[in-house]
């Protein structure tokens, strides 16, 4: 920039109060057409003489000057774009590891493509995730060579690869280009990159920057293009949607109506600007202008043509603008005007004075334990190497140097495992600091040194936020001493089994499983919020200045400038994620905001708190990893960030440069209405001892304290979770069936069960583990389920769940549920669970018994599987003789390779790797398809208690039935100890039934019967009654105890079936009929028209179908949650469920509250539940939460009639 353009600049922010916004004028570049010939078939020569350049490359994040430069040439002719590439060493060790990733957007939307190019030497191939859309190009022919310190690329790329028919003049694509060395250098880009991270697998990297996301792309133009280039000297920042450019110019101040000014969004959405003024300016003019509001994360562009005039060629320039640059422009315009400096760092009131005195021995002794390197989490121990490397450790403060092996009588460090090795790395001062470690026989590394700066640290910080309140000169000295230290925290792979420094030069990108103040960069500001928090109380005293005089220093700026803003800068550097950890960096940006008195990091905060609880949760209120684990969390980081928050004002006349806006007595609780919904899931998910339901990755020692035990039986639709109940208090019996989506921390469980009663969860999900069994835990056979053709669920496909079928809470007696889950297995033409509970006749009300009915058709093996009693020791029995089949479920004689840690998920070959998890395996032939077992724990030495009785039918046909046991995690369940050694020592009882054929069809019946403390069993026997008439998947079923017999019907038919068995007939869904002797007690008709006993016959109005015509929604203004439908729907159905079929076939289902007539139809009030989606006047609808389908076509709804009969006597 001359200094002519500067005083412009200068004088321009002076009279508007305001600043300059950085960009990028050089991304867009003329590529001309090469014509002649080559001898290399790339036209490598004429290429590099005559192509367009793409320069310069800037590092990632800080968009720096790259480390080592990059040059790029394009050109083209008929049938091929040329890129020729030369990478410069600027230190050669270090960077002929890397590569290259090329990026094309051609003119046509969302086609874009990818090719990477690995450098000669690289010790590890990386594969990079550069965004969504990309299609990755091979068989490209690429020519290379190196010499002098430069490795050279020249490579033709086929338009016809690219869908391009032909190109002309005038064309314009989107191109980036990356260059990195992972570990070593920083990446760099031509257009600029902010955002990523890379994963160390090993054996290759993995690479994520954010390009297609945040449209990272710069233009190349297709030659010959004759516009000019207009002399762009600055763009000023004047207000959230008002920009000026300078314009440098000799000529007159053009028309109005020759200047052309359209406003390309990150996404690519054009629009043409016409809110705008041309004025005079010093050798020039300025435009001042309009946009729309900069909400998108990414590059924007500007787009400036002044129209062909006679005799001259238009002129045009591309501005290129990161949204960051926009916002730091705008706080720095806010920096420069008066109204601002009521609430700089410079204009702070002392309220408490301090007077100068030594440093106490308290605060002495704390500068000694504060570390001069970043420690390291993931570390284990030795001595006992097998031991999952977390939580080994005890350190205390008052032997600052050691700590004691929680495993073993081991106190580190000691003579035998002595630190051998080292890495030795150079701080920004050139000074070379070591980072020790241990190394075993087997290579293990054990950072024990490491781990104790960790620990001291953590210590201190926190330490340091208490000392501020009673000592506040004491605090500013740790925060100072922590200041100098900084420069000498490296970031680290912090990660089981994977630990090691780098360089803070060597990014961007930064390692995912890594950190500067904590094992994970997610955790960073949060442990810095002590700082912040400390530093929030000094600066009220005098603290700061009495040690600025101590020491000669600017103690301030120190710590802010030199450890708080770089702090905050690495963190940036990676993507916002919006996962369950986001939360926790939130709060400390939010205490930093709260130190320095600093609106922009409040704006920040509430953006990406709005962002992500509008886009993060399913409609029903869960987080979208349906885990209660997690969401716990979300929901406890929510709440912190929340009270964080709470009451912030701006400074008078504040308006953001971020989102625009200005914020007065802020309480995001109460915007956020949906908090404690979502809060209430806790308590409802929850067995009545206050236990977490363990589904998916949730722990099962999560607890509540209040449990919620009065809400009764009720379905979460987009959870894909159904509660039962019988009964109410502590004896409560729980049923769950779930049909969980994907979306993250997943567990391949499709349609699995859960029991628990009399204070014990009968059937277990096991839950969460990071021992080596945790594929044991999430492989389908690990869970109440059936598994096809010895494999797991596929995930590609079932990404949604399961889908909700029929659901009938008819009351606290009388419950049933079925669900689908068909894109469980490609090879299944059906898969769905029927669970009805059922009290009984007489007894309390805490007592019933199950009846699952799983029906699977496809495939040639059907494996029906259940788990007993995971937190005792138990095992089941059976009256027949079993004999030993094997060591595991392995066929015999087949090899296998347990897991030895988390993410392994071991080998069994050709075989089913679920299998060799279930041991001491024996088993016996179903010969007339049914079977008998029972549950039984151990008390003590000799007694035994039965738990549940089984009665099993498999059908008819051979089937197997096969008794062994698998890991239990008790350790982890009951005492919270997630650790291997633990994990060996626990086994859960595990009952699985075998059914194979050609084509195979099978309808498992089940029923369990749990069985209290002091407590007879009831039920005598279980039949499935066969009659010639029925078709796969009718099941007619008595069940025989006291004087009553229970009659179960349930059709086979996807809609209204029909089932006739002696004087019995269902014309329907479901029916049941309760007999006491001869006479009929109770009948429940679902879904159909007649169910009919002898003389006795119940009618119902079937299933009412049809479509959906609106959707109201509260989150719009709407007057209630409510479905309109088109066709009449009388009260009767108040307290059934819709069930709405959306376009896709994905269903879900909903609870009536309320029935009336309106005049486009009938309006069904669902109270509380959101509806989660919006229908348009197009025809097209939306999910308005996770995972934000996008749908065409009408949605249809059934609802399912209900009705009793109770006879007298």
């Amino acid at each position: 920039m001359s200094g002519h353009q500067e005083q412009v600049i200068s004088a321009a922010n002076k009279r508007l109060g305001s600043s300059q916004v950085r960009y990028y004028e050089n991304l867009r570049v003329t590529v001309p057409e090469i014509r002649g010939t080559a001898d290399d078939g790339i036209k490598s020569d004429p290429l590099w003489s005559e192509g367009g350049k793409l320069s310069p490359f800037v590092t990632f994040y800080a968009c720096r000057p790259a480390h080592s430069k990059t040059e790029v040439v394009l050109g083209y002719d008929a049938t091929n774009l040329f890129i020729g590439i030369k990478a410069y060493f600027a230190d050669v060790t270090k960077e002929r590891s890397g590569g290259l990733e090329i990026m094309l957007q051609p003119s046509s939307k969302h086609a874009n493509y990818r090719l990477s190019l690995a450098l000669p030497c690289a010790a590890k191939s990386v594969k990079a995730d550069l965004g969504p859309g990309f299609t990755e190009l091979d068989g490209i022919e690429v020519k290379s060579a190196e010499a002098d310190g430069c490795y050279t690329f020249n490579l033709a790329i086929p338009f016809n690869r690219l869908h391009v028919r032909e190109i002309r003049s005038g064309d314009e694509w989107g191109i980036n280009i990356i260059r990195h060395s992972i570990g070593a250098t920083p990446a760099s880009s031509w257009a600029p990159i902010r955002h990523s991270y890379f994963i160390d697998h090993e054996s290759y990297y993995e690479l994520r920057a954010v390009v297609s996301d945040e449209g990272r792309f710069g233009t190349i133009v297709f030659g010959p293009f004759h516009d000019s280039v207009l002399q762009v000297g600055a763009m000023i920042y004047v207000g959230f949607t008002e920009k000026v450019i300078l314009i440098e110019s000799g000529v007159d101040v053009p028309d109005r109506k020759s200047i052309m000014l359209e406003w390309i969004s990150p996404s690519g959405q054009l629009q043409a600007l016409d809110r705008f003024h041309i004025s005079e300016a010093c050798d020039g003019y300025k435009i001042a202008f309009s946009h729309p509001k900069p909400l998108e994360e990414g590059v924007y562009k500007l787009k400036l043509t002044l129209q062909k005039a006679e005799g001259k060629a238009a002129a045009s320039s591309l501005l290129c603008f990161d949204r960051i640059e926009l916002i730091e422009a705008g706080s720095d315009a806010l920096q420069n005007t008066a109204s601002s400096r009521s609430y700089s760092a410079e204009a702070e009131i002392v309220e408490i004075v301090v007077a100068p005195e030594p440093a106490s021995e308290e605060v002495r002794r704390l500068i000694g334990l504060i570390p001069d390197r970043t420690g390291m989490t993931f570390v284990g121990t030795p001595d006992k190497a097998d031991l999952w490397p977390y939580q080994l450790y005890d350190w205390q403060d008052s032997d600052p140097q050691r700590m004691n092996n929680v495993k073993s009588t081991y106190v580190y460090p000691n003579a035998r495992y002595t630190e051998n090795r080292e890495f030795t790395l150079l701080n920004p001062k050139g000074e070379h600091v070591s980072y020790p470690y241990f190394e075993d026989e087997r290579g293990k590394r054990f950072f024990l040194s490491a781990h104790i700066w960790s620990r001291s640290r953590a210590y201190v910080l926190e330490e340091t936020d208490k000392l501020a309140t009673s000592d506040p000169l004491g605090a500013a000295r740790l925060l100072y001493h922590f200041a100098l230290k900084y420069s000498s925290y490296f970031p680290v792979y912090d990660y089981p089994w994977l630990c090691y420094p780098l360089e803070k030069e060597a990014g961007a990108p930064y390692p995912y499983w890594g950190g500067l103040w904590n094992r994970w960069f997610y955790m960073d500001l949060y442990q810095l919020r002590h700082l912040f928090n400390a530093y929030g109380k000094v600066v009220r005293t005098n603290a700061f200045q009495v040690l600025t005089e101590e020491t000669g220093v600017d103690v301030r700026t120190q710590i802010v400038d030199q450890m708080f803003l770089p702090s905050v800068h690495f963190v940036r550097t990676y993507p916002n994620m919006n996962t369950n950890m986001d939360f926790a960096n939130w709060i400390g940006l939010a205490a930093l905001g709260k130190a320095l008195n600093e609106p922009k990091y409040i704006h920040e905060v509430v953006e990406r708190l709005r962002a992500f609880c509008s886009s993060q949760f399913l409609f029903d209120g869960f987080w979208k990893e349906v885990t209660l684990s997690y969401h716990k969390q979300i929901m406890v980081g929510i709440r912190k960030v929340t009270d964080e928050l709470l009451g912030w004002s701006d400074p008078d006349g504040y308006v953001s440069p971020r989102t625009g806006g200005h914020i007065a007595g802020l309480d995001m609780e109460k915007e956020l209405y949906f908090i404690k919904q979502a809060e209430r899931l806790l308590d409802d998910v929850a067995f009545p001892n206050g236990h977490a339901l363990p589904v998916t990755d949730t722990w099962a020692y999560d607890k509540t304290e209040t449990p919620n035990l009065e809400t009764g039986s009720f379905l979460l639709p987009a959870a894909g979770i159904v509660k039962m109940t019988r009964g109410i208090g502590a004896n409560q019996m729980q049923t769950y069936v779930t049909f969980v989506p994907k979306y993250g921390h997943n567990h391949l469980d499709p349609l699995n069960l859960v029991v628990f009663a009399h204070g014990q969860e009968l059937l277990a999900d096991i839950g969460y583990t990071h021992t080596k069994y945790r594929y044991a835990t999430v492989s389908t056979i690990g869970h109440n389920t059936v598994v096809v053709d010895g494999a797991d669920m596929r995930i590609d496909e079932g990404l949604d769940g399961g889908n909700i079928e029929v659901y009938t809470p008819a009351d606290r007696m009388l419950q049933v549920v079925r669900a689908s889950q068909l894109n469980a297995y490609s090879v299944t033409e059906r898969y769905d669970r029927e669970v009805w509970t059922i009290g009984f006749a007489e007894g309390e009300a805490h007592e019933a018994y199950v009846l699952d009915i799983f029906r699977v058709a496809g495939g040639n093996r059907h494996e029906y599987s259940l788990h007993g009693n995971a937190n005792a020791e138990s095992f089941f029995r059976t009256g027949q003789t079993m004999r030993p089949y094997g060591d595991t479920m392995l066929p015999a004689g087949a090899d296998y390779v347990l897991p030895s840690v988390e993410s392994e998920i071991g080998d069994a070959g050709d075989f089913y790797t679920g299998y060799m998890f279930i041991r001491e395996v024996c088993s016996t032939a179903i010969v007339d398809g049914t079977y008998e077992a029972e549950l039984v724990a151990k008390e003590g030495e000799d007694a035994e208690r039965l738990q549940l009785r089984i009665f099993g039918n498999a059908g008819e046909g051979g089937s197997e039935l096969f008794f062994g046991k698998s890991p239990s995690l008790k350790g982890t369940r009951v005492d919270r100890q997630d650790t291997n050694d633990l994990a060996e020592q626990y086994f859960v009882p595990q009952l699985i039934v075998r059914r194979e054929g050609e084509a195979l069809q099978s309808t498992f019946v089940t029923l369990l019967e749990p069985v209290g403390r002091n407590k007879q069993a009831q039920i005598r026997k279980m039949e499935v009654l066969r009659y010639n008439d029925a078709s796969f998947g009718d099941a007619v079923v008595s069940i025989h105890y006291g004087n009553t017999t229970d009659i179960v019907l349930s059709s086979g038919a996807a809609n209204c079936g029909q089932l006739v068995f002696g004087d019995i007939r269902l014309q329907g869904k479901m029916g049941f009929i309760r007999m006491e002797g001869s006479r009929v007690k109770q009948m429940m008709l679902v879904g159909g028209t007649e169910l009919a006993v002898g003389q006795t016959s119940l009618v119902g109005a079937g299933t009412l179908k049809g479509w959906i015509c609106a959707v109201l929604r509260r989150g719009h203004n709407h007057e209630a949650n409510a479905f309109i439908v088109d066709i009449p729907v009388s009260e009767q159905f108040i307290g059934s469920h819709i069930i709405v079929a959306h376009p896709d076939g994905k269903t879900h289902g909903y609870l009536i509250h309320a029935i009336r007539p309106v005049q486009t139809g009938t309006l069904l009030d669902i109270c509380d539940m959101d509806p989660g989606f919006t229908l348009s006047d197009d025809g097209s609808s939306e999910m308005n939460y996770f995972p934000h389908t996008k749908w065409t076509g009408k949605h249809a709804f059934h609802i399912d009639s209900v009705v009793h009969f109770v006879g007298s006597g």
